[in-house]
């Protein structure tokens, strides 16, 4: 089986998550009806080149995702229509704007670039103890690409102490994986400890934000250690009423950056509507200049039907009978215009 989830913003219609039970579907168009039954607005068709599965969202205002149920078969991976994966795309984020991170940023003072200066995020682990990570562009290319930098970081700071006061970190403590069911990036702390994994944001870099790290969910039960990242991975209808809602949950959860988003979307649909504006003009003016020759066109008709309906047969039978000598006159003078030659002028 796999999950489906539609998500509504804050104020909104909360999340639907459907368990779809595919294991008496014999068909592709069993799996296609199985889903689209669940109610969450899904779409599923064959794609474009025949070699999978595609999955469309409907829904305007909501996100909609492809999970795993936790201990399952990985049905929605075997079947390519999980939303959230280690090979997607770091550049798929967040309706494909991506993620950026802090970069290549130098002392002012030596001119050089700093350790200090493009970290992006810290990880805190339950015992208070931390350690920073510096995502660098070779690192923002896949899901599972972020995971191995994360790792390498953690890996890199055991044994050290940045916080006095915590024990230091040792190895195994922590690990960055993908998720089993819910869709995102699972940190993990080992043992368990009270105040679990918190992750903030360094040197103003959107980057933990972007990933959905700053945004964690216990999962696998209280005291398991493990906290997921909020999907940012959710297929979502690019339209005004979207764009709408992603404003109202950003006003009301006083984030910034998500206001920022939502109303360069609201900029991008006004310029589509004003594209669709003169689209539509335009084929109003073909219409009123069709409808303009269709009306002369009826005069034209009207002006050679009354002609017709008001002749006189007996003049007209007479002026006929004139043209036709006319003509023949004519063709006779032609014919014999054109038998003459040069030499019946000279005799």
């Amino acid at each position: 089986g796999q999950g489906v989830g539609g998500g509504g913003g804050s104020g909104g219609g909360g999340t639907e998550i459907r368990d779809i039970d595919l294991s008496g579907a014999q068909t592709i168009d069993d799996i296609r009806s199985a889903i689209e039954a669940a109610g969450v607005g899904a779409r599923v068709a064959i794609s474009e080149d025949g070699s999978g599965l595609d999955i469309f969202n409907s829904i305007s205002g909501r996100t909609l995702s492809v999970e795993e149920i936790p201990g399952g078969p990985q049905t929605a991976t075997q079947l390519g229509l999980r939303t959230f994966t280690g090979n997607t795309a770091v550049a798929s984020f967040n309706a494909g704007r991506g993620v950026r991170i802090v970069d290549n940023v130098s002392d002012v003072q030596t001119g050089t670039p700093t350790r200090a200066l493009n970290t992006d995020l810290r990880v805190s682990l339950g015992n208070g103890q931390f350690f920073d990570v510096d995502l660098r562009p070779a690192d923002m290319l896949t899901v599972q690409t972020v995971i191995d930098r994360i790792n390498a970081e953690f890996a890199a700071a055991v044994g050290s102490q940045l916080n006095p006061s915590a024990p230091a970190l040792v190895a195994g403590q922590f690990a960055a994986s993908l998720g089993d069911g819910p869709n995102g990036i699972v940190l993990t702390e080992t043992p368990a400890t009270g105040g679990g994994i918190k992750v903030s944001t360094l040197n103003n870099s959107p980057a933990a934000d972007q990933l959905g790290l700053l945004s964690l969910t216990a999962v696998g039960g209280a005291g398991s250690g493990s906290v997921v990242s909020q999907d940012r991975l959710g297929l979502r209808v690019d339209s005004v009423l979207s764009a709408l809602v992603a404003l109202r949950d950003a006003l009301l959860a006083n984030n910034v950056s998500g206001i920022t988003v939502a109303g360069e979307d609201l900029s991008k649909a006004r310029e589509r509507l004003q594209v669709a504006r003169g689209v539509v003009g335009g084929y109003g003016q073909r219409v009123a200049d069709q409808q303009a020759r269709l009306e002369d066109q009826d005069v034209l008709d009207s002006s050679i039907r009354s002609s017709l309906m008001d002749t006189d047969f007996a003049e007209a039978s007479t002026r006929l009978s004139a043209l036709s000598t006319q003509l023949e006159a004519g063709l006779r003078a032609a014919g014999i215009a054109q038998g003459r030659t040069l030499f019946d002028f000279l005799r």
